[in-house]
């Protein structure tokens, strides 16, 4: 392995060149599109104006068309008496589940007994509403 000494890594801003043919080319397009711009066109040659012409449209009579013919369409063959080669079995419908007897043997989940202790909604969104409340029954009871 070749040892060679480490150098930093500096931003190095682009060359100058960079910059000054940049703008040369964007004045230079610009002052072709103002050259362009600045060229005028001839105005255009006036002609003597032309007499009104007259169109007279003449319609023909219109022809009679024959009454529509009626061609008897024949009846559709009956359809082919063909077993199908795949019979979508049914399965029976799911049995429904005791849900009155599921409700009385469920628990409540972790050390949660709010819907024991009949808490409303709110005691058990903000546990610090009941702490209120009991701190004011033992004030009470003192």
């Amino acid at each position: 392995m070749a040892t060679t000494e480490v150098k930093p890594l500096f931003y190095r801003p682009p060359p100058r060149w960079y910059f000054w043919t940049a703008l040369g080319a964007a004045l230079a397009i610009h002052l072709t599109a103002v050259a362009v711009s600045q060229r005028h066109e001839a105005p255009p040659v006036d002609l003597p104006p032309q007499p009104p012409q007259v169109v007279e449209a003449v319609l023909a009579p219109p022809e009679s068309t024959p009454p529509p013919e009626d061609i008897p369409i024949p009846e559709p063959p009956p359809p082919p008496d063909v077993q199908p080669e795949f019979v979508e079995e049914r399965t029976p419908p799911p049995r429904p589940q005791n849900t009155a007897q599921n409700l009385r043997q469920s628990k409540p989940l972790g050390r949660c007994r709010c819907l024991e202790q009949k808490r409303s909604p709110c005691m058990r969104r903000n546990p610090s509403i009941l702490t209120r409340r009991v701190r004011g029954m033992l004030r009470e009871v003192e």
